[in-house]
């Protein structure tokens, strides 16, 4: 555990732009890639921040924990996930690099977060988190973007599991991955990247069984909208995925 010490600059430095698009076929604003707050921006913040490292399948807080910090992500992948009485398990969202993590009004944590892989996170205490977002406005902005964007997804997710074809539930969560982990709007240029999630992971997060999300993925990789495969998301034509959602 290493602290940020780097000195804030007397400006800090504006945040930058969110690139906010609705995909085809979807509801307007459902998706908006995420404001990036890297470590540099964190720094610049809070400068005695703790930087925390955390092993794969390691739990930030479990559900219910008191939280006295709100956390960034800097590397690594975690998801945010709610126990239920029978032993199921409900992914309610994944957390990227860059990404806040924290509750602004309840101290008690509402879910778990266990971490995908290898991560590192900074946890910032509360009242330093609500000076900074008190006393600079462009900080503000970029933490309510962020919460606006999780807010959606949780809008969106909700409407696939009650409404949307197992197909489709499929398809929404890896071109929404693909949009968070790139900032990108589809375009027809093929996109790669890490996806730590197991199809028990897709299956939990989109209210479906293995089985289902198995022949889902096994579709899409013959019809080549998307490839699964040993911790790698291949998409040879994210547009194309995008109508699939």
């Amino acid at each position: 555990m290493t602290q940020l010490m780097l000195k804030p600059p007397a400006i800090l430095p504006a945040p930058p732009q969110v690139a906010a698009h609705a995909l085809r076929g979807a509801d307007a604003g459902a998706w908006r890639a995420p404001m990036l707050l890297d470590e540099d921006w964190l720094s610049a913040h809070f400068g005695r921040a703790l930087r925390r490292r955390h092993p794969r399948g390691a739990h930030l807080f479990l559900e219910g924990a008191e939280t006295e910090n709100l956390y960034f992500f800097l590397r690594g992948w975690a998801m945010k996930y709610k126990s239920l009485l029978d032993g199921r398990r409900q992914i309610l969202d994944f957390v990227l690099p860059g990404e806040p993590l924290g509750f602004v009004a309840a101290q008690r944590a509402p879910y778990a977060v266990e971490m995908l892989c290898d991560a590192e996170t900074v946890a910032v205490p509360r009242r330093a988190f609500d000076e900074a977002f008190g006393a600079d406005p462009a900080f503000a902005r970029a933490i309510c973007r962020q919460f606006e964007a999780a807010s959606a997804r949780a809008h969106d997710r909700m409407t696939s599991i009650g409404c949307r074809s197992a197909r489709t539930r499929v398809c929404r969560l890896l071109a929404e991955l693909v949009e968070r982990a790139t900032g990108a709007v589809p375009a027809h240029a093929p996109v790669s990247i890490a996806l730590p999630l197991s199809q028990r992971h897709i299956a939990d997060a989109t209210a479906l069984r293995v089985e289902t999300v198995c022949r889902a993925l096994v579709q899409l990789a013959d019809e080549g909208v998307a490839v699964v495969r040993r911790g790698t998301l291949r998409v040879p034509d994210p547009a194309m995925l995008a109508e699939e959602a």
